[in-house]
Parts: structure tokens; sequence; C-alpha cells
């Protein structure tokens, strides 16, 4: 199943906060504006209400309701009210009213406030201005589908006592009872032009959010593809390429950015694996070359003895010619079955401690009879001990040894030193011989290298016994280093971890 492309997870990514943003911006625009403008609707309704409040009074225990007449202009002094209704708190008497044409805005009256107040409370309130004793504001859904805003207060107006045609009008404390001048006032508002209001508002918020939205999306697309390019023309380079090459496929645009890392990376892996396949190139033809002599030996050998009966010595030398071949066959055979399994990490052999100084004595005294050779010796710590695979170790001493010993005459000397620190054990092979040139110096470790390519195979080997050496050292945790110097001789140095010292009998016990 092919998931969705870089470039679509890009655009979304960059379009979807967006698009996330601009709906939430418009969601908090459009409560705030809802929030406010019904805020103000209802800081009107209740200004309306106490307005009408103040024009309303209790005179001689009549109410006089100033508003409620044919030659006050209503509209004039409360805005455009939809409805309103005056009643007494007390019994719901009805002073004044605009109703609609269609019933039910008014019937959820809040409850009678005065049950709450005491008559010692009651009498000391002001009874010379109007005064809120509790409001309460609603939405009302009528059944014909219209909407109401309400406000519902309760005020204690003013009381007179006296002849109204004297026209003193004293204020005297509030009664209690029936008399008190508690009255209710409910004023609505239609919520018809709000709500148109905020209908063309939302109308905008989406217009001007699909517009944006869409833009949102087309920055992306070609944000995305701006991004993604790069990467595509890298994939389509790296596609082409059929074989390393020693010139890198991919161009920087020398930015320096991400993408320009990323294509130096792959110019790099590219250059790796370049050096790796001529390194293949160069093994595969040098291990041919190393066994097809040896081959070729042995088959002219024994074409040879073939021809003609020959006298038992001369079939003698052929049989020797032969096993000296398939000797050097089979040592090639072996240092390359070694390689292949360290390459491959291979299984290591058994590991048991070994004392590191006494193995060099015996490979030494086995090389010693070769000839007339260098002197050697073993010199340095005798308590040396790693952990370790003692035939592996046993062919790094002898691959080392047998260098020194091949590249150094007869009046020099070669020497095995070992010391040790509280961590590591350090074997030097140090030589008096001819030393390696400086520009071979960095190659020692490639497989069928030989610094002097003048030299002949028989006498230098097969080019494989460093590259074994440093195999070894490496399946044992270790790291090797050489100096040489022209005609002054080399140093080998391969430093190993330092095994535990044995328990001795008292510990154990």
């Amino acid at each position: 199943m092919r998931g969705r492309s870089l470039r679509t997870r890009i655009s979304v990514g960059i379009a979807a906060p967006a698009i996330g943003i601009l709906v939430l911006s418009c969601v908090t625009i459009y409560s705030w504006v809802s929030a406010r403008e019904m805020g103000h609707l209802d800081r009107s309704l209740e200004m309306r209400a106490a307005a009408m409040a103040s024009l309303v009074d209790l005179d001689g225990g009549i109410w006089d309701v100033e508003f409620d007449r044919a030659d006050v202009p209503v509209v004039e002094l409360f805005g455009a009210l939809s409805a309103y209704e005056v009643r007494v708190a007390a019994n719901g008497g009805l002073i004044a009213q605009r109703r609609l044409d269609e019933p039910g805005l008014f019937d959820d009256l809040p409850p009678d406030p005065l049950a709450a107040l005491s008559p010692e409370r009651l009498a000391a309130l002001p009874s010379d201005r109007p005064l809120e004793l509790s409001g309460s504001v609603q939405t009302v859904e009528l059944e014909s589908g219209r909407s109401f805003r309400t406000w519902t207060g309760v005020y204690l107006v003013r009381a007179h006592e006296g002849d109204p045609g004297e026209g003193a009008r004293m204020p005297v404390g509030a009664p209690s009872g029936p008399a008190a001048p508690v009255v209710r006032i409910a004023v609505a508002q239609d919520l018809a032009p709000i709500r148109g209001e905020l209908a063309a508002l939302l109308g905008t918020e989406l217009a001007t959010g699909v517009a944006l939205s869409v833009l949102a999306l087309l920055a992306g697309g070609v944000l995305s593809r701006r991004i993604v390019a790069p990467i595509e023309h890298i994939a389509r380079r790296a596609a082409e390429v059929r074989a390393p090459s020693a010139v890198p496929p991919l161009t920087l645009a020398g930015t320096g950015d991400e993408i320009d890392q990323l294509a130096e990376a792959l110019n790099q892996s590219y250059l790796r694996l370049h050096a790796a396949y001529a390194l293949q190139g160069r093994f595969t033809a040098d291990a041919s070359h190393e066994l097809r002599t040896p081959l070729a030996v042995i088959r002219s050998n024994a074409e040879l003895a073939l021809r003609q009966p020959r006298p038992t010595y001369e079939y003698e030398a052929v049989l020797a010619a032969v096993v000296s071949g398939a000797v050097r066959i089979e040592g090639v055979i072996e240092g390359l079955l070694l390689l292949a399994r360290a390459d491959a990490g291979g299984q290591e052999g058994a590991r048991e401690r070994i004392d590191l100084p006494a193995l060099a004595a015996e490979v030494l005294d086995d090389l010693q009879p070769v000839g007339l050779g260098p002197s050697l010796r073993v010199e340095g710590e005798e308590d040396a001990a790693v952990f370790g695979d003692a035939v592996q170790l046993d062919v790094l001493l002898r691959n080392l040894l047998t260098n020194a010993i091949r590249h150094t005459p007869a009046s020099g000397e070669v020497v095995v030193h070992v010391d040790t620190t509280d961590t590591s054990v350090i074997l030097e092979v140090r030589d008096t011989g001819e030393g390696i040139p400086p520009d071979a110096l960095p190659h020692v470790f490639d497989r069928f290298f030989r610094a002097d390519e003048a030299r002949s195979r028989d006498a230098g080997g097969a080019g494989l016994g460093l590259s074994i050496v440093q195999a070894v050292v490496l399946q044992h945790g270790g790291t090797i280093d050489i100096e040489s110097a022209h005609d002054r001789g080399t140093v080998v140095r391969v430093r190993f971890p330092r095994a535990a010292a044995p328990m001795t009998r008292k510990e154990v016990g």
C-alpha cells in the first residue's frame, strides 16, 4: 500500500495549521461579537426597564404610569421595544402593557421578591426613587419561530400620600403589605436584527475563510513543491547511477541547508562505494593472480614430468615444487578465509587467558632456525596476559615477526617488547630493517598491497599478512599502529585489553 507522498504531507502540514488558526479566529470573533451584541442588548433592556420604573409611582393608593398614555412617545423614551408590561408585584395586577399579537412572551415571570424581604428591611428601603430589587434576562422562543430577548425586573418605586389635586406630593416611607410600591417590569426586544447581523458576519467569515483556506492550500502546494523538488532531483540522479564512479553524481546548490547536507552525504557514500568497488576489483584480481601463479607452477611441473620417463630424483623435485605451490595456495586461501570471516563478523575461537610474552617466545623459537637471519629476542614485562584466541594470536605474532625478519638484514635485530598498564597490554615488534616508504605507510593494511611491487612474490609473500594482523587485533578489541623510517626500521604497536589476574587459592577459598 502506497502512503501519501512527501509533497502531500508537507502541503497538509503547512495548510492544516493555517486553516485551523483561521477557523479558531473566526469562531472567536463570532463568539465575541455575539456576546458583545447580546450584552449591549441586555444592558439596554435593563436601562429601559429602569427608565420605566422611574415613571411609575403610587400616589394616594392609585398607581400612576406616566408613559402609558397616547400623548407620550414611548419609542422616543425607551427605543423600539417590541413589548412591555408593568404589573403590581404583590398581586400581579396589570398597570401598563404593550403586547404582541401572539401570547407566551411574559408568561414565565420571576417569583415575588417581597417574600424574601422582612418588613423591617422593606421599611428601610428608600421610596423617593426607583430601586431595582432583582432582575433576570432570558431568550424566549415563540411557537411562530420568532425569538425575543426579555428583561424582567422588580423595582421599588415612589409612593405618595395626599390629595392629587393639591399639587404637593410628599414622599413617605415604603408601606408594607399589598400597598408596597413594588412593580414587575418586563421588556422585550426582537432578536431578528441582531441575528441577521450575526448571520451576515458568519457569511462574511465563511467566504473569507474559504478564500484564505484555498490560498493556504495553494501556498502549501507551492512551498512543498519547492522543498521536494531538490529531493526528487537527488532521487532521479541516484536512480541514474549504474556503477560507482570517482565523480560525485550530485551537484550541491551551495546554500548549506539540509538538502545540500543530504546531497553531500550521498556523494560521500558514492565515493566510499567507489573505493570499495575498486578495492574489491583489485582484491579479486590480486587473489586470482596469487592463486594462478602457484597453480601454473604445479601444472607446468606436472606436465613436464608426464612427457617422458624420468629418474626418481627428478620426480621428487617435481613433487617438491607441487607441494610448495600447494602450500602457497593453502596459505592464500587460509588468509582469505580468515579475512572473510572477520569481514562477516564470523565466530570467534575459544577465548582463554594467554600469556603473551610466553607465546611470543614460542613463536621466536619456531622462526629462529629458518636461517641465519637477524637476532631475535623478547623483552619487557613477564606477567602480561590477554584474554583471547590462542590460534589467532599465534597467527598475528607469526605474521608480524615474519615480516620483520624478511625486511631486516642479518646484521640487524628484531625485538618483541611487551609492556603493561592498568588496563592494557602493549605489544611492540621492533626491527632495524629497511623501513616502509612514507607514501606506502597509509596502505600497509590493504589486502595484497606490497610496498615494493618489484619484489618477487616468492620473497615478498601474498600481501595479506598485515591485513590478517589488523583483523585479529580488531576481533580482540585492540588497536594497531605503525611507525617507520626509511633504512632505520619499523615499530608495529598493538594494544590489547589486559586480562584480569587469576585468583589465588587463598582468594578462592
